[in-house]
């Protein structure tokens, strides 16, 4: 099976309107049965409110609904 959740990912950064830019690296992707996945990535975003960028480590579990996904889990860890 092929997971097709980056665009979801992609729309979740692209909606927040404190971030003005945005990078997802190191993207890897687990199954969780049939209906479920675990998407791990490290976020670099530039925050309208501040000058310099941060990065995030981000863990999210996501379920198969209708013909796409949703979030239904998500941590992130500061990047030291």
């Amino acid at each position: 099976m092929v997971l097709r959740i980056a665009p979801p990912i992609a729309a979740n950064w692209t909606m927040d309107p404190l971030s003005k830019s945005y990078a997802l690296e190191d993207v890897r992707t687990e199954r969780l049965g049939h209906d479920h996945a675990l998407i791990c990535y490290r976020a670099t975003f530039q925050r309208i409110t501040r000058d310099a960028p941060e990065t995030m480590y981000v863990s999210s579990i996501w379920r198969r609904q209708g013909k796409g996904w949703v979030n239904v889990f998500s941590q992130d860890t500061p990047a030291l």
